[in-house]
């Protein structure tokens, strides 16, 4: 029996290249450790015609991690972007910004909250993503780590073809991550 293949709605691809610089001086922040990212990021979605996307941007991105007690650490990610190639979608900037702050809270061995909050450039626009991980059993015992994950997303740019759309929604599922 054969049926017509469902496509993808949209599926975005981001190849990024960066340098970073980490031992910087730490003790103004009193974190455990001071970094520092910058670079040059793509994103386009594959498509074609009216719903073709692309955007190309420079960043630079500070870190700092603080260690708690019992292995739990928080980490602190800011990035500042300046984006470049806004041919078709000029207005992006005002749905996902140029201004981006990441949080997280978590060990390794049990529980993480990620959040990331996008700023719109006008302030009107922006989105927040929460997620919730914890590891699984390790199911090949070699290369990957697994986790049951919550994701909740809220706001503007999820996509970048319907980047001037607001969406709202939860997911549920795995993730894997290869284990470093």
């Amino acid at each position: 029996m054969e049926a017509d293949s469902k496509p993808f709605f949209d599926s975005s691809y981001r190849p990024e290249g960066w340098w970073h610089q980490g031992g910087l001086p730490r003790d103004w922040l009193a974190a455990e450790s001071v970094a520092v990212e910058g670079g040059f990021g793509h994103e386009s979605n594959g498509q074609s015609g009216d719903i073709s996307r692309s955007l190309n941007h420079l960043f630079i991105r500070p870190m700092a991690r603080w260690d708690l007690t019992r292995d739990w650490q928080i980490h602190l990610t800011p990035r500042l972007r300046y984006i470049m190639g806004l041919e078709d979608n000029e207005d992006l900037p005002r749905y996902r910004g140029i201004f981006d702050v990441g949080l997280n809270l978590g060990r390794d061995d049990s529980w993480k909250f990620a959040t990331i909050t996008h700023v719109g450039t006008q302030l009107d626009r922006g989105s927040f993503q929460r997620d919730v991980s914890y590891p699984l059993v390790d199911i090949t015992n070699v290369w990957i780590n697994c986790f049951a994950h919550v994701q909740w997303f809220s706001g503007w740019a999820e996509s970048l073809r319907t980047y001037d759309q607001r969406s709202d929604h939860v997911l549920i599922g795995i993730s894997f991550a290869e284990r470093v």
